[in-house]
């Protein structure tokens, strides 16, 4: 199923700005048991860049990645295995290089 199919289907879509690792696995035992196996986790906090590849260990969550503000995070949303980015605001050098990456 493609990610628009996914987000369609679930009708809502769940945000967290997560800070530690340790809020990895709790999240995701909440979003199975809701039957919601989907996520943005935004770039809010410095430190949640850093904790992205720990979702490669829960691939039945749809993982997408928010508030993509250069590059790099795209570099990283995609290393961790995003379906989907989310940006604050559209610039074409940004979108460009995104769909370079065809994560897609």
């Amino acid at each position: 199923m493609d990610i628009t199919n996914i987000i369609s289907s679930n009708q809502l879509l769940p945000l967290a700005t997560l800070t530690s690792r340790d809020q990895v696995e709790p999240l995701v035992n909440v979003l199975i048991n809701t039957g919601l196996p989907l996520v943005e986790i935004t770039l809010r906090d410095e430190r949640t860049i850093d904790i992205l590849d720990e979702f490669k260990k829960h691939p039945n969550i749809t993982l997408g990645v928010g508030t993509i503000k250069n590059s790099n995070q795209i570099d990283k949303a995609v290393e961790a295995g995003a379906s989907f980015l989310i940006t604050p605001g559209f610039t074409k050098k940004l979108s460009q290089y995104a769909f370079q990456k065809t994560f897609y």
